[in-house]
């Protein structure tokens, strides 16, 4: 199989070694190739346009967000085999159809991060969880803080706990502010601010038993298992612990206030 990653900046960089790293040693990928596209001639990427159709391919989109929708649509209607779109998914407040023939994962990569896997083992014990984080990353994604930090936010507390009833959304660009509740009554809160330095993350949870406080430290192994899991679900069609498009509509809709 071939695999197509549009996009070579520093997420798209990641998954290429990630995935070279794993088919070298998946059970009947040795002969995958992985073919790297990006407009920017100084990205290192193979090619600047994709020099042929993705039909059957397995298609990365690494690109800034506002290329998700026309390259997501661009395959679905070539025939990828399959695709795997960086998050946030879309603009916040484009509306998609797929096709329900092809796989599609969103990269919320946190679920594979030990912390919130430890805090998704409380589930419907949970009674509250703020979520905050603060990073210097508008030199390279511009003011959105909702976009680029706080949907990972939404997507954990969302895998993490369950579904939301309601929730309320306060972004200015620089900032990001969201609390929700959740169907079992547990609210979550979350702050993320693009602009500040040092880079801080933190959780805190409380459940009916007892409470805790982390931070959230960098963990690159969990990038490592999202393509594990990635190549599981084109092999098996078992999605696992990836976020699945009907799942990253859920983190789409709170998003849009």
């Amino acid at each position: 199989m071939k695999h197509i990653i549009l996009g070579f900046g520093s997420i798209g960089k990641r998954h290429y070694n990630n995935l070279m790293r794993v088919l070298s040693t998946w059970g009947g990928c040795e002969h995958d190739e992985i073919i790297t596209v990006d407009p920017n001639p100084r990205s290192g990427a193979a090619f600047q346009i994709i020099p042929f159709s993705v039909k059957d391919c397995a298609v990365y989109i690494c690109s800034p967000t506002e290329f998700h929708f026309i390259q997501m649509n661009n395959a679905m209607i070539e025939g990828a085999r399959a695709i795997f779109v960086e998050k946030p998914m879309l603009d916040k407040y484009t509306e998609v159809r797929v096709r329900n023939d092809i796989p599609i994962a969103i990269g919320y990569c946190y679920r594979y991060h030990p912390v919130f896997q430890d805090i998704k083992r409380f589930g419907d014990h949970l009674r509250y969880l703020s979520l905050y984080a603060s990073d210097k990353l508008d030199d390279r994604y511009g003011f959105t803080a909702l976009e680029t930090m706080a949907s990972h936010s939404i997507d954990a507390a969302l895998w993490c706990i369950g579904p939301a009833t309601s929730w309320s959304v306060k972004d200015t660009g620089h900032r990001a502010a969201i609390q929700i509740v959740h169907r079992n009554d547990c609210i979550t809160q979350i702050y993320a601010d693009i602009t500040s330095d040092p880079r801080e993350t933190e959780v805190r949870f409380s459940t009916n038993i007892h409470s805790g406080r982390f931070g959230i430290e960098r963990y690159d192994p969990m990038y490592v298992e999202e393509m594990k899991a990635w190549l599981n679900y084109l092999k098996t069609g078992d999605a696992g612990n990836l976020c699945t498009f009907e799942q990253a509509l859920k983190v789409q809709e709170i998003m849009r206030g």
